[in-house]
């Protein structure tokens, strides 16, 4: 081998060295400490006499700080509004759909908690129909964290009810 080639592959580890150390200590991103949420799907149906809202949400948290062991402690808040002559209003649910989670800080040096939450919110036929004033119904949610810091509140997908059938408006 030349002089000039065994240079270049005495200094290739160096090379190599120095890309997987500038791709390793890649910066992670950085969210804010209050908690932000985002409406991603929600599936509706009916069984025995009971409307199923499966709705999944997406949550990221920069410090990550959510959830706990005490089953007393809420988290995430969901609220039913109806529409009457287009007007959203609140129904007032008894008990209200509140929920604790189970303590999700992520371990680690990056305590930035990115995660989809499921929530099944059964209410039954006679409260949607016979109570609130209207056949169009929809969510709204936001997320509390052990910081007492609220995500801005967000909403789901409006969805018609009747007797027949169910539709999810786009």
């Amino acid at each position: 081998m030349t002089t000039k080639i065994k240079s270049v592959f005495r200094k290739l580890p160096l090379f190599v060295i120095l890309v997987l150390l500038t791709v390793a200590c890649e910066t992670p991103q950085v969210y804010p400490d209050e908690p932000t949420v985002s409406f991603k799907s929600l599936v509706v149906s009916e069984k025995d006499g009971n409307f199923s809202f499966f709705t999944v949400i997406h949550l990221i948290d920069g410090d990550g700080n959510i959830g706990s062991d005490d089953q007393t402690t809420k988290h995430l808040f969901y609220d039913l509004y109806a529409l009457h002559n287009g007007q959203p209003v609140l129904v007032e649910l008894d008990p209200p759909y509140h929920m604790n989670l189970p303590n999700l800080e992520p371990e680690g040096q990056n305590k930035t908690l990115i995660a989809d939450i499921e929530a099944d919110i059964l209410l039954t036929k006679q409260i949607l129909l016979e109570i609130i004033p209207s056949d169009t119904v929809f969510f709204e949610f936001y997320i509390m964290d052990n910081d007492s810091n609220f995500s801005p509140h967000e909403f789901t997908r409006q969805v018609i009810l009747n007797d027949e059938t169910t539709w999810i408006l786009p």
